[in-house]
């Protein structure tokens, strides 16, 4: 049975991809013109060298692409959204790029060279995806779903709608139940010239199932929950037991990560609170030339282990409302000032929340810390709600940035998938990537 190629890259491989084509990019740019080698030594005054230039460059335009999402592999895969990206994306990792080298070492970079590196990033990364995309297009994996009838239509959907080089197929009521059987279920994914299989996380324990065959057939086999994780980066909270939570070891895996952490978060801590000392000035100032006193606002929330703490905010609603919580604020909330509005657009109003990082209460990535009210009704309707509380809760975090505010139900166990996906892959390159999308959520005052 002929395999198909997965085409599918993830976020980090484009990440390398990108900063490995920013720095032949360089290369190529200094190679074109005569007065500059291509090497450590820079043979003009106050011009970089090649070398220097195309690792700096590499690192801020593969940055400057994920911060603006070109790197984000769920992204739809149209032609002029992404031309979009690649401008802002390119144009803010040379001004970047500028900038660091003239702080840096006081390097200008030519004229001439300077525009050569624009114009080449802008043709090479939009050049590499086209070709990327166009086979990816001809050699797509089949996915067979046999799975129930509604979460294969919920699947079959999610995989649309994310641009995943995949072909889904599936089966109806009658056919689903018909091929559960080795022979006949081989047969027809052979008919089907599926690629993969994905099942339900209860079948893996069924006795005398076909899986095994299918995989001596050259088949992949995954459930429904690995094939979430692998693709759309959350967990099938439907699917999740104690055994699930029991095995995911949360302080022993990595030590040295949790270690690293938490001295991570007591220097963006401490840079964070100084860095904004002036801005925590003028917004005290707006807020009490608009509504007077008092200028933070304070709020029990659960944190770690379900223990309650205080979270500090800048105050975002009239006085005689912000105490109240019985609902949450919405879109065009009367209770919101004028300039609570511009706080909550910009997440401004979060700052204060460095001294709950720095005082262990926090940290700066995790599960968002929700009111000890709200926390106490979802447990009652969702059970595994509270073993979110099993790490630090965060400023931001992996559901903060691949969905909006939850209010239903349906919302809570969306972003709670996320919660526990973050729980389970926990490192130091996934909080990179959620930093960078969190910049860009603030950059397009995102809430």
């Amino acid at each position: 049975m002929q395999k198909r190629t997965d085409w599918y890259i993830t976020g980090r491989t484009w990440l390398v991809i990108d900063a490995i084509l920013a720095f032949i990019t360089v290369l190529l740019a200094y190679s074109y013109n005569e007065d500059l080698n291509v090497s450590w030594n820079s043979t003009i005054q106050n011009q970089p060298s090649a070398y220097l230039a195309a690792i700096s460059y590499a690192l801020f335009l593969s940055v400057c692409c994920n911060i603006v999402g070109l790197q984000d592999p769920l992204r739809q895969r149209r032609f002029w959204p992404n031309m979009g990206r690649t401008l802002i994306g390119v144009s803010s990792g040379m001004a970047c790029f500028l900038l660091f080298l003239y702080l840096a070492f006081l390097f200008q970079l030519g004229r001439t060279v300077g525009i050569q590196i624009f114009v080449t990033s802008i043709l090479i990364l939009l050049i590499i995806r086209m070709i990327i995309w166009r086979i990816s297009s001809h050699s797509n994996r089949k996915i067979l779903l046999f799975l129930p009838r509604k979460e294969r239509i919920h699947l079959a959907a999610m995989i649309k709608l994310s641009g995943l080089p995949f072909e889904t197929a599936s089966l109806n009521e009658s056919e689903f139940n018909r091929h559960n059987n080795s022979g006949q279920l081989i047969e027809l994914c052979k008919s089907l010239k599926a690629d993969e299989l994905v099942i339900d996380h209860q079948s893996f324990s069924q006795d005398n199932n076909p899986w095994i065959k299918c995989l001596s057939h050259g088949i992949q086999v995954s459930s429904k929950s690995s094939f979430l994780e692998r693709y759309f980066y959350k967990v099938s909270c439907s699917k999740l037991g104690v055994s699930w939570l029991l095995e995911l070891d949360l302080r022993l895996t990595h030590p040295i990560y949790h270690r690293w952490k938490r001295l991570f978060d007591i220097v963006i801590a401490l840079v964070g609170l100084l860095l904004t000392l002036p801005l925590i000035a003028a917004i005290s100032l707006v807020i009490l030339v608009e509504s007077g006193r008092p200028v933070f606002y304070k709020q029990k929330r659960v944190g770690l282990r379900g223990n309650p703490f205080t979270i500090w905010k800048f105050r975002t609603m009239f006085v005689h409302s912000s105490e109240s919580n019985s609902r949450w604020a919405s879109k065009n909330d009367d209770r919101i000032t004028w300039v609570g509005k511009l706080l909550r657009r910009t997440r401004f109003d979060e700052i204060p929340q460095f001294w709950n990082i720095l005082t262990g209460e926090m940290s700066m990535i995790g599960p968002r810390p929700e009111w000890t009210d709200i926390s106490e009704i979802w447990s009652q309707k969702i059970s595994l709600y509270p073993y979110r509380h099993l790490v630090k809760p965060g400023l931001t975090g992996w559901a903060q940035i691949n969905y909006p505010y939850a209010a239903t139900e349906e919302d809570v166990l969306e972003k709670l998938s996320y919660d526990f996906y973050y729980m389970k892959h926990a490192s130091a390159l996934l909080d990179l990537q959620i930093i960078l999308r969190t910049i860009s959520a603030i950059m397009k005052g995102a809430r």
